[in-house]
């Protein structure tokens, strides 16, 4: 099995995940963080698995797992979790919240004067 590192912002979506299904059925949602799981090391050994996203950013993917979508970097030896969405929110929207992040966007060589623009930018998708 390769690598799975996750971001600070993909361990979070797992735990809302868990915690939105859980207040119904605890079981399915242990049984969807399973099913993640089993993914994520599916792709850290196939990396190439996910649908490229190169339009958004260099090396970006995404694999659907049930109703959600994984997005992630391959990486030597493994992949690079950066998100766990509902597929209703929309990889665009994730990404603008990805990028406008300073220690994800890294991941994407965003330059820093780029930075403050997409915050502005990030800011006004959430008001949509």
């Amino acid at each position: 099995m390769g690598h799975i590192i996750q971001s600070p912002e993909a361990q979070d979506d797992l735990i809302e995940i868990w915690l939105y299904i859980a207040q119904d059925n605890q079981a399915a949602a242990n049984q969807l963080l399973d099913t993640i799981d089993e993914k994520l090391k599916l792709l850290s050994d196939s990396p190439q698995m996910g649908q490229t996203s190169d339009e958004l950013a260099p090396s970006l993917r995404s694999f659907p797992v049930g109703k959600y979508l994984v997005i992630y970097c391959p990486i030597p030896g493994g992949i690079e979790l950066a998100r766990v969405i509902h597929g209703a929110q929309g990889i665009l929207k994730a990404f603008f919240e990805l990028i406008s992040n300073p220690f994800v966007s890294e991941l994407f060589f965003l330059p820093l004067p780029l930075r403050p623009l997409l915050s502005r930018v990030n800011s006004q998708l959430l008001l949509l």
